[in-house]
């Protein structure tokens, strides 16, 4: 897959918007409740504000052959395969304790 580069720069910088929505979740609830909103409400958050912070660079994507829909189900994939295994190892560390 060629471009990699080029997509995980899309993929850390959406996700550095979500990832901050997350971490302020989790500290006011619980960490479940910030791994879940990691994956779906936090997802829409990183691309509202990559939207509005760097919308020029979608431009570069599209170039690229990355169209907007793409880059936004490429990053709901990854959240959702990260997620996944850490809110399952963290309801379990939950329910041991």
């Amino acid at each position: 897959m060629k471009n990699i580069g080029a997509l995980l720069k899309y993929y850390t910088d959406v996700s550095f918007y979500s990832l901050g929505i997350s971490v302020i979740v989790s500290i006011y609830t619980s960490i479940l409740w910030g791994g879940f909103i990691f994956c779906t409400l936090g997802v829409g958050i990183g691309l509202l504000c990559f939207q509005y912070f760097k919308k020029n660079e979608y431009y570069f994507y599209y170039n690229l052959g990355w169209t907007k829909w793409r880059l936004a189900l490429l990053v709901v994939g990854i959240n959702t395969v990260i997620s996944i295994p850490v809110l399952f190892i963290s309801a379990l560390f939950l329910w041991l304790i």
